[in-house]
């Protein structure tokens, strides 16, 4: 397929998209009927059990959902320090033209996403607002997509759920332990070529993908030019003790060190660099880019305003995940692609199982709660990889999550956009993963 090839394929999907796709409200609502449906088609219980479940589920993801909430709002304040909004402004100022932006944005998301998934989120959805701010000829929701795509590569990286899980012995969700008796070292997941040489494709291919399927010069909509969002406080003739301690940068220096030595002791002491520690590192540097408490507390307010579309989509999601487990709905998925397995092609059905579980549980530690005991079992069995049969499963979620917006919930409240602008090109997104982390895992079924 050439370049205009491609194009039209990518435009094709955009109107569909466009026209079709409902805002991720309605989409998760969407798949709570089906998901209800599925479960009393299935369950052994009744439609009282599956009711339970649903209710029970809605509230296993608020801890999640608070977490969520505090990475975009911490994110998008640091981001909006003066000094920070310097250094990638510097950087969104490098792009001169649409080609050079979206691999700018692509590349800042894809590093971001391989040392955290959280962090990779909101720097490229911040970066593809600056680099669209000045790059006027591209187009807004392309630019967002491309920060979007960079998330493909999560599950690959140092913030890996289901990775991790099965490096730590005694892991309650360490399946490949439990089960099969093994404790997968690093270097047999993220470390081997398995992950690696995807990931340097991915890295590779999907920027050219990206060129290829740029929109026409008479269908570019561009970033909406806006005021600055973070504001110092106004000032104030009556320099009142209160006033003096809302201004002083003690306050903040002190507070920011309390969070940042905190954190120091946390990772020092074993504790993980996870999305906590990034909410505690975002924190402390806002407190000390922001330089006054007003100041830090006024960027914090604009930011929360960009939090209400996931207060009350996550814990629906909570909800199809209580379902699909009390069911044993996911359960009889997986269990059909083990089915049709052998020893060699075990990791390749379990990531086609894994990217279309992915739809109904997004959450990478609940998908492998659901799929894993399946897949690890398969796998002592048939006495197929660990290792590989846990990245393919890993791989699903991450490819998989191209074409369900529940990630891309805090990039679109950041960017200030609707989810049918990007969802098009996310789509030949998730066409290119799906094709080169599937083949890995046809090439390396051991996973060496």
């Amino acid at each position: 397929m050439n370049g205009r090839s491609l194009n039209r394929v990518a435009a094709f999907f955009v109107d569909l998209m466009q026209r079709f796709m409902p805002d991720p409200f309605l989409f998760a609502a969407v798949l709570t009927f089906l998901t209800f449906a599925v479960a009393i088609g299935v369950a052994q219980d009744g439609a009282a059990a599956v009711l339970s479940a649903w209710a029970d589920g809605v509230f296993r993801l608020l801890p999640f959902a608070m977490q969520m909430v505090l990475i975009l709002v911490t994110g998008h304040a640091l981001a909006n320090a003066p000094s920070v909004k310097r250094v990638l402004g510097w950087i969104g100022s490098r792009p001169r033209t649409p080609g050079q932006a979206v691999v700018t944005v692509f590349a800042a998301a894809a590093a971001g996403s391989l040392l955290n998934w959280g962090f990779g989120l909101v720097v490229g959805a911040i970066l593809a607002r600056q680099v669209g701010a000045r790059v006027r000829r591209a187009d807004f929701g392309f630019l967002v997509a491309a920060a979007y795509a960079g998330f493909i590569v999560w599950e690959s990286g140092l913030s890996s759920s289901i990775a991790l899980i099965s490096a730590t012995p005694g892991s309650p969700m360490n399946f490949a332990e439990r089960i099969g008796g093994e404790v997968l070292p690093l270097h047999a997941t993220l470390l081997s070529p398995l992950n690696l040489i995807p990931v340097a494709l991915t890295l590779l291919l999907m920027p050219l993908a990206f060129l290829f399927m740029q929109p026409s010069e008479e269908a570019v909509v561009p970033a909406p030019v806006e005021p600055d969002a973070a504001r110092s406080a106004e000032p104030d003739e009556s320099w009142t003790p209160a006033r003096r301690l809302e201004e002083a940068t003690s306050v903040s220096a002190g507070l920011a060190a309390l969070v940042l030595a905190g954190l120091t002791a946390r990772v020092a002491g074993g504790g993980p660099v996870d999305i906590n520690a990034v909410i505690l590192l975002m924190l402390g540097l806002g407190l000390l880019a922001h330089r006054t408490p007003m100041r830090y507390v006024h960027a914090v307010n604009e930011a929360a305003r960009t939090v209400g579309p996931l207060l009350i989509q996550y814990p629906l999601y909570g909800g199809i995940q209580g379902m699909l487990e009390q069911s044993g709905a996911a359960a009889l998925l997986s269990g059909f692609f083990v089915d049709l397995s052998n020893r060699e092609s075990l990791p390749f059905w379990s990531y086609v199982a894994s990217c279309l579980l992915n739809f109904f549980v997004p959450s990478g530690g609940g998908h492998w709660v659901v799929q894993g005991p399946i897949v690890a079992e398969a796998a002592r069995a048939l006495h197929a990889s660990q290792a590989a049969t846990a990245m393919g499963v890993a791989f699903g979620d991450q490819v998989a999550n191209m074409v369900q917006p529940f990630w891309a919930l805090p990039l679109l409240a950041v960017a200030g956009i609707p989810v049918r602008r990007i969802m098009g090109y996310c789509v030949i997104a998730f066409a290119v993963g799906f094709v080169v982390f599937g083949a890995a895992l046809w090439v390396f079924p051991g996973g060496a």
